[in-house]
């Protein structure tokens, strides 16, 4: 156990220091869920630090993951992936709770916040009707509310706990492995398919900047990086991932991770081509997030197919088992 906190605490600094298709099982609607007895059980609300009051509270968990759920993914998408998102944001709140959330600065004590930047964002149901149709208000929160309410409690645990379960906008094909996003290996946090985000709007974007403005934003981060005078030679000795994304690449003469180079030129992935021609770079990039975890386009897609939420979360989240925490 000891050892599993380490890696828990390891693996949670990496992230907070950065900002397969299956087929439905014909056991998923009898599965048995049960608390694992490794898992010291937490209270039944959650501490959270609320950034735009400056203010923590304790709030009912199920209550708090109605403004999760309706502010982290499109009430439009299927309810089978609103589910999956129900769960996979339950399971990152227990995570926290019990892994040490609350000893995060910026949590300012409690174990979650609601800086989507830091944690992940939350909205309430008044400020999220202002931004629906009056008319289909009721209708969309009556629709939220089955997403949590027909998962209540259930979470996903990996070798008895629950799992740091992340995810993120769009894939750019294939999901990333974390130990190539954030370093130290996480069993459950592996490649895998989500071909379909192809489809997905905004899955392919461009940042275009003139030989002066890509020069600007580089020494503004790197002030005494040397480039050569030829532009088309500052790039170079790019490593890619398994799942498609730079890890590492050559910038001048400094080597940067591909998820440094995402933050200084503000890409939306770090899976990105860079070419250069006529004085202008051009980023063609994949995808939008970290690429570690669940795809919520990806899990609308298959919804779309006839995934239901299990089957889902277990094609993002590999060898993960489900729990109940009793509400």
């Amino acid at each position: 156990m000891r050892k599993k906190i380490i890696i828990y605490i390891v693996f949670l600094f990496l992230i907070y220091a950065i900002p397969a298709t299956l087929a439905p099982r014909a056991s998923d609607a009898g599965e048995a869920k049960s608390n694992s007895p490794d898992f010291p059980i937490p209270s039944k609300t959650v501490s959270v630090y609320f950034a735009d009051t400056d203010k923590v509270e304790q709030v009912y968990i199920e209550d708090y993951l109605l403004g999760v759920v309706s502010a982290e993914m499109p009430v439009s998408f299927p309810l089978e992936a609103l589910k999956a998102q129900a769960v996979a944001s339950r399971s990152y709140i227990l995570d926290k709770m019990v892994s040490g959330g609350n000893k995060i600065e910026r949590h300012k004590g409690a174990d979650v916040c609601t800086d989507s930047t830091h944690c992940k964002a939350w909205i309430s149901k008044e400020n999220r009707f202002k931004n629906w149709p009056a008319s289909d208000c009721d209708k969309n929160w009556a629709k939220i509310t089955a997403a949590v309410a027909e998962t209540a409690g259930e979470y996903m645990t990996y070798n008895g706990e629950p799992i740091t379960a992340v995810f993120y906008a769009i894939s750019s094909g294939t999901t990333e492995r974390a130990q190539d996003v954030w370093g130290g290996d996480v069993p459950y946090l592996q490649n895998a398919d989500s071909s379909m985000d192809a489809q997905a709007p905004g899955y392919h974007s461009q940042v275009k900047l003139s030989k002066s403005e890509f020069k600007q934003k580089l020494t503004a981060e790197h002030a005494d990086i040397v480039l050569g005078d030829n532009p088309a030679g500052w790039y170079g000795d790019e490593i890619r991932s398994t799942g498609g994304g730079v890890k590492s690449c050559r910038l001048g003469d400094k080597d940067l991770k591909g998820t440094d180079v995402r933050r200084i030129f503000s890409l939306r992935s770090h899976n990105y081509t860079l070419s250069y021609s006529d004085g202008t770079f051009v980023f063609d990039v994949l995808g939008y997030g970290h690429g570690v975890g669940m795809s919520q386009w990806g899990a609308k897609f298959y919804a779309d197919e006839g995934k239901n939420y299990r089957d889902i979360l277990r094609i993002y989240y590999k060898g993960i088992s489900f729990a109940n925490l009793e509400i």
